[in-house]
């Protein structure tokens, strides 16, 4: 397969690795021999998941009060809670935790289609947005979502549902704990 701007690589010791180029590609994991590590790079970016661990890469620079990016506005299909995982990299060395970091964003939203949630909307800044769509939806009682709509209204129809700065506070455990969303100062090695 050949598609304009990405580079894969394969590597029987470290996992696969699919990075994109400076413009808008699509990536799609189609391959189940392992888990793989993703980074769009810039670029409004939709990437696909399969069914593996797989790791999606989104670089940012914090500087204490607010949040920039070049990696553009992405989207990821197929992202299976517990499983998969989403690693932001902040480029400039000032690691924030989980929290820190979601109470800088522009805005975090949960995706509702009326009946259950389907995904994540995360504003990094004025102009970039992440959006993490689930493969499986979650229901309006689990008790994660209850967590995340603390001081937030339960919605009464299809829309995004803006998370409060506490309701942000119970990100990492829907995305499954420390390992489901995390911050660090270095891309994986299998990027390098």
């Amino acid at each position: 397969m050949i598609c304009y701007g990405l580079s894969f690589k394969a590597d029987t010791t470290t996992r696969n690795v699919a990075i994109g180029g400076d413009q808008k590609d699509s990536i799609a994991i189609v391959d189940d021999s392992g888990g793989w590590v993703i980074y769009g790079g810039q670029g409004n970016d939709f990437i696909t998941l399969f069914n593996g661990a797989e790791e999606v890469v989104y670089t940012l620079s914090d500087t204490g009060t607010s949040l920039t990016t070049s990696d553009g506005s992405d989207t990821i299909n197929n992202f299976t809670l517990g499983n998969d995982s989403l690693r932001f990299v902040d480029d400039d060395g000032a690691v924030p935790t989980v929290d820190g970091l979601m109470s800088r964003k522009t805005s975090v939203a949960l995706k509702y289609d009326g009946t259950s949630y389907t995904g994540v909307e995360i504003s990094i800044d004025s102009g970039n947005t992440l959006t993490v769509n689930f493969a499986a939806n979650r229901g309006t009682t689990d008790n994660i979502i209850t967590n995340l709509l603390t001081g937030t209204s339960t919605p009464s129809a299809a829309g995004d549902v803006t998370l409060s700065l506490a309701g942000r506070d119970y990100i990492d455990d829907l995305f499954g704990g420390t390992d489901g969303i995390f911050v660090s100062d270095t891309i994986p090695t299998e990027l390098l």
